[in-house]
């Protein structure tokens, strides 16, 4: 009875660590760590300026992060919920999106 439930507490841990597969029209990582730098930007020109939420909106609608990038809104929401399903890969994500925005900030204390 013991082996029993080591095997059923073994095939419950491989179940819960199997990643989903990705849909078919999943925005790559390297295109998500492009626009989250993007969106993190942009967030934070809107707290530099101090505005309020009803301006930051009308601002990232007018910044069209997501035309800019080719995509949709739905697109980039279904593509966030699959990686925060597969938190390992949102991970490496994030970290290549905080390096990319520590480098070019690196850069711009330079300038200045």
């Amino acid at each position: 009875m013991k082996k029993l439930y080591c095997i059923l507490i073994t095939l419950l841990v491989f179940a819960c660590v199997q990643q989903e597969e990705p849909p078919a029209n999943i925005i790559s990582k390297e295109q998500m760590i492009n626009i989250l730098v993007d969106i993190h930007i942009a967030e934070a020109m809107v707290d530099e300026a101090h505005l309020s939420k009803d301006s930051s909106i009308a601002i990232f609608k007018d910044l069209a992060i997501f035309k800019k990038h080719g995509i949709e809104k739905e697109n980039f929401d279904e593509s966030y919920n699959y990686y925060l399903r597969n938190i390992n890969i949102l991970d490496d994500i994030y970290t290549a999106v905080v390096d990319s925005l520590s480098v070019r900030n690196a850069l711009l204390k330079r300038k200045n």
